[in-house]
């Protein structure tokens, strides 16, 4: 399974990195590539209610179509842990017990809206192995030119982490570079 894993996010940052590229050179005005980490909590029915608070890390290359105060193209590739957890097992529906909750990782592309440089919403498709297609949606303020600082809330939905739906939620703070 962790093989697997590891093929998926190799393959998933080479398809990134190959379309960032041809987009920087067609018809960015601007790219940014932030760091961000921070601590995030998830939540699906009773049965993974255990362990819902973790660590959050996430890099996303973000590319500007146009001009500041314009659309923006993403991609962010980045993961969310539990946090310490209990020697209970918790029942899976599988008759294993729950993995540490909410570990995992994703892929996402986003589109949205550049706010000057400052704000920037965003919005679009998250892959994850562990829960397959979902939504994310997240918001950056960002301060600096340069490098510079920001802090980021994001949001994501699965319809299957381990057979049951998944909301997760992060909040955290990050550097960033224009």
């Amino acid at each position: 399974m962790h093989s697997r894993v590891s093929r998926v996010f190799a393959a998933a940052v080479w398809a990134v990195t190959c379309c960032s590229a041809g987009a920087v050179s067609a018809h960015a005005q601007s790219v940014e590539v932030d760091t961000r980490f921070g601590m995030g909590g998830g939540w699906a029915s009773a049965e993974t209610l255990n362990n819902n608070i973790g660590v959050v890390a996430d890099v996303l290359l973000a590319i500007s179509t146009t001009s500041w105060n314009s659309g923006v193209l993403a991609a962010s590739l980045g993961g969310q842990t539990g946090g310490p957890y209990d020697t209970i097992c918790r029942l899976a529906k599988d008759g294993g017990s729950m993995p540490e909750f909410p570990s995992i990782g994703y892929l996402s592309v986003l589109a949205g809206i550049d706010e000057g440089g400052a704000g920037r919403y965003t919005a679009g498709l998250a892959f994850s192995p562990q829960a397959g297609i979902g939504i994310q949606t997240r918001y950056d303020r960002r301060w600096g030119r340069g490098i510079g600082a920001l802090f980021g809330v994001n949001g994501m939905a699965f319809h299957s982490f381990y057979g049951e739906p998944i909301v997760l939620v992060s909040i955290g703070v990050g550097i960033l570079i224009r």
